[in-house]
């Protein structure tokens, strides 16, 4: 059954939980009377409530959506804390940033081709990438992989002035099916005029659009 269909599906879910407490306590009985107890419509209810409860969560939600759509719609991470055994150089916390979002943030070794990644659960659909990151005059040019799969935007992290805090977003990551991904950070290229191949982010997140 379709809670979508009541104003209030915390409301509806309560009155089929009635509902089964009357059957189970027929005339206020504080225990089940077998010579009254209608098990077929007991087990209908049963099942009907264990549908609705699928649809709690968002109000509109049954059936064989429920398991994609009650997984994370929003992915906010703060760089500080990636997975250690994936990382190819050295990845650098600075907590307590001065003037930096969010208090801090992670850094490259500065070398060609360090990485860093992290493992993220996804539910399947479409998603913006959003990055805080800085320029500096040896950032070097930001390539992302979720999985195996290359993102087509880049982002160049070079600018011969020192300047955090800087956002981008990337529109139109496809996500085919729930489960986890390894989101990855590559430092594999630079701008011709950077001294280095710096990275350095204060935080990203991934947004589900459909």
């Amino acid at each position: 059954m379709d809670l979508s269909r009541d104003n209030d599906p915390v409301a509806a879910l309560a009155k089929r939980l009635d509902r089964i407490e009357k059957l189970l306590k027929p005339g206020g009985q504080k225990r089940i009377d077998p010579a009254v107890l209608d098990k077929g419509k007991l087990s209908k209810l049963v099942s009907s409530f264990e549908t609705d409860t699928e649809s709690i969560g968002r109000g509109v939600v049954t059936g064989t959506n429920m398991a994609a759509d009650a997984m994370p719609w929003l992915i906010q991470v703060l760089p500080q804390h990636p997975d250690y055994a994936e990382n190819v150089g050295p990845w650098v916390p600075n907590y307590g940033a001065a003037g930096e979002a969010f208090g801090g943030n992670g850094s490259s070794a500065g070398a060609q081709f360090n990485r860093v990644a992290w493992d993220l659960l996804f539910s399947a659909g479409t998603y913006s990438l959003s990055l805080v990151y800085k320029k500096l005059a040896n950032g070097g040019i930001m390539t992302f992989q979720l999985d195996d799969e290359t993102l087509s935007t880049t982002v160049d992290t070079y600018l011969a002035v020192t300047l955090p805090n800087q956002f981008v977003t990337i529109p139109g990551v496809q996500v085919p099916v729930n489960g986890k991904k390894r989101f990855r950070i590559r430092m594999d290229s630079k701008n011709a005029a950077s001294g280095g191949y710096f990275g350095i982010i204060n935080s990203f997140q991934f947004w589900r659009t459909a």
